[in-house]
């Protein structure tokens, strides 16, 4: 029998500590059934991010970092410290409602084809976000980039990209999803590696999703496991900030990486509907 710890849930926070309590304590709370670990790590908060931890929930385990980290070299911390056979990747604006690790835990031990599961994230108002993808194409990214969505937004092309028109109702196969919530397999890290550190904000999710399916794992969206995000997207509030600036870099060491792999494969031009069937 296997002895390990069966997950290991890491959370960064940057200054995220009015964060922490609702979405620790909804944890805890509602994970039953299953041996689990949380690991904390701290990425130089100025607030009390530190102090909540150590004074509401002594069982994390608190990572404090003497210095600032991107969004991936966190995650490797995180990945590097984990004893589970599954590895939670969560964001700290989330919040449980019932034992939806739980259900995670049995899909992902029903079906060994999958490397990596991705959640039906909630808005605070109980509507559905949009969090699942289809990897990017040059022409939605410039699309999305310079805001041309404002005035043609029903675009085929762009609508495929964004997924807009996907069934949250039922299981389906996806390229990627937001980074707030992806359960992973460890034997996936232990054949692709940890997230790229090369980039700066963002993309390195997308990445990671790319090279897991390129090694012949499947991603999987469980329309019955959900959880609430409370998401603020900030890097489109100007045109050229320093978060856009990190974004565009990101972009162009993705397709450097990636981009012919994707024409090969004619990543490009797909559109399928791969519904998972019993």
């Amino acid at each position: 029998m296997d002895k390990r710890l069966d997950l290991s849930i890491t959370i960064i926070s940057h200054n995220h500590g009015h964060f922490l309590t609702p979405c620790l304590a909804s944890l805890y709370k509602y994970a039953q059934g299953f041996t689990f670990e949380v690991l904390l790590i701290d990425n130089k908060s100025d607030d009390q991010t530190v102090e909540i931890i150590k004074n509401n929930f002594p069982e994390v385990a608190l990572i404090e970092n003497k210095k600032r980290y991107s969004f991936a070299k966190n995650n490797n911390i995180g990945i590097k410290y984990s004893k589970g056979r599954y590895i939670l990747l969560l964001n700290p604006d989330t919040t449980f409602s019932d034992n939806a690790l739980k259900k995670v835990i049995e899909f992902m031990d029903e079906h060994e084809e999958v490397g990596i599961s991705a959640c039906k994230l909630l808005n605070p108002d109980g509507t559905i976000q949009d969090s699942c993808r289809k990897f990017p194409t040059p022409l939605a990214i410039l699309f999305r980039g310079f805001r041309l969505d404002r005035w043609f937004k029903n675009v085929q092309f762009y609508q495929n990209y964004l997924m807009h028109n996907f069934d949250h109702n039922f299981l389906k196969e996806i390229d990627w999803a937001l980074g707030a919530f992806l359960f992973v397999r460890r034997e996936v890290i232990k054949k692709v590696g940890m997230m790229d550190e090369k980039y700066p904000l963002y993309y390195e999710d997308i990445d990671w999703c790319f090279r897991v399916k390129e090694s012949g794992w499947k991603i999987y969206y469980l329309p019955h496991v959900s959880i609430t995000h409370h998401y603020l997207r900030t890097s489109a509030k100007s045109f050229l900030n320093k978060r856009k600036i990190f974004h565009l870099i990101s972009i162009g060491h993705f397709y450097n990486k990636h981009a012919l792999t994707m024409l090969k494969n004619s990543i490009w031009k797909r559109n399928k509907e791969n519904v998972y069937k019993k």
